[in-house]
């Protein structure tokens, strides 16, 4: 994007939507083509009137009809020529985007099927009793750090707040009330906290990593949607279908996707939101109705972990900027870059996801001020399996 630090792909220009355009585009020169021949009949039309004309009219009139003649077909043949011109770079173009598409797809399903043969390799380690991810335990509400509140106004708070959970395995549900009654909700869950292959009680660790990538369940997805339900309950908001955003830094941002991807959960949820920050998600097959914003440094080791860039179509938005910092507080600049591509309109992808995400960015909400957004803060906890 000019004058910034950021690229934006997918979203509102992306690949499927030059795509679409494009076809669209070929629709209209078809058109086109269909009135250049009703002008050649009509044009033909005045060969059969014109002895007509001339046993009717004086010779001057019969000249300026042959004029008239001459001048619509060189006219034509001009149109015709362009035309035909502009349908052939049309084509070639969308052929270009159709193979990108395609190779872009293939990089996605590569790497969906490589994560699952990785899993496969961890047998061994199980039976050695280390990566076994155990049940989840009930989330336990715990008091809210007045040092890790912000105000939810856009989305460079929002990854200010999610940068405050790093370290920890504390999961953040916000609500956000609106006139209307109901409320927006986001759900912030916090990155891998250990490297450990050996299960313990945080279950925001390798083990949660490897099985979520893997594209299986796992407890801290399990101990993230009982915070919701839990929240949800209090306020009252159960089943109401009020809309969700879930978002996460690194693992965070891997389990918001997978637990997005789960048709039971997106349902039951209404999780219409998934916003990543520094997560290997391309892999994971989030569905079209979601709307995905991934933050992505693409020197960060751990994004390249995704086997491929992140599907480019119009409801996923990337976000790169080309730095190695991986940490939850170094892609909060990437953020605020990218907030104030929305609020100056110099980005229409980015425009668009914020159009769509107006609920959860403070538009229609009671107040913007922190005193009518409830946060509410539960500790995710794993009961490990015992070992044989």
């Amino acid at each position: 994007m000019p004058g910034s630090d950021i690229t934006v792909r997918g979203g509102a220009g992306s690949m499927a939507v030059s795509f679409d355009e494009l076809s669209a585009s070929l629709g209209r020169l078809a058109d086109c083509v269909e009135v250049i021949r009703l002008v050649g009949h009509r044009i033909h039309l005045l060969d059969w009137l014109t002895p007509a004309v001339a046993r009717s009219v004086p010779a001057d009139a019969v000249a300026v009809v042959d004029r008239t003649r001459t001048g619509l077909v060189v006219a034509l043949g001009r149109l015709a020529e362009h035309v035909q011109g502009h349908t052939w770079r049309t084509r070639k173009a969308l052929t270009a985007y159709w193979l990108a598409q395609r190779d872009a797809e293939l990089g996605v399903l590569h790497a969906r099927i490589a994560y699952p043969a990785l899993i496969l390799a961890t047998t061994q380690l199980r039976i050695l009793g280390l990566l076994r991810d155990g049940t989840a335990a009930r989330a336990e509400p715990v008091p809210v750090g007045v040092d890790t509140r912000v105000e939810i106004r856009d989305l460079a708070s929002i990854v200010t707040s999610q940068s405050l959970l790093s370290g920890g395995s504390t999961v953040r549900v916000v609500q956000l009330p609106r006139p209307d009654g109901t409320s927006a909700w986001i759900v912030q869950i916090p990155g891998t906290v250990t490297w450990n292959p050996s299960a313990g009680e945080q279950p925001n660790d390798l083990t949660a990593d490897l099985e979520l990538m893997a594209r299986r369940s796992a407890t801290l997805s399990v101990g993230v949607l009982d915070a919701l339900d839990q929240a949800q309950r209090a306020a009252g908001r159960v089943g109401l279908r009020d809309p969700v955003m879930l978002t996460g830094h690194s693992l965070g941002g891997i389990a918001a996707a997978s637990i997005a991807a789960t048709p039971g959960a997106r349902e039951r949820h209404n999780i219409t939101h998934v916003v990543t920050v520094g997560s290997p998600v391309a892999h994971i097959a989030v569905p079209e109705e979601v709307e995905v914003l991934s933050l992505v440094h693409t020197r960060d080791v751990v994004t390249r972990l995704g086997l491929a860039p992140n599907p480019d179509r119009l409801t996923w938005t990337t976000v790169e900027r080309d730095v190695s910092d991986h940490g939850a507080v170094g892609y909060r600049e990437t953020s605020r870059l990218a907030a104030e591509a929305i609020r100056t309109g110099s980005d229409p992808s980015l425009v668009r996801w914020a159009a769509t995400a107006a609920p959860f960015l403070g538009a229609g909400t009671v107040s913007r001020g922190t005193a009518d957004q409830r946060v509410n803060d539960y500790r995710v906890r794993r009961v490990t399996e015992s070992r044989t």
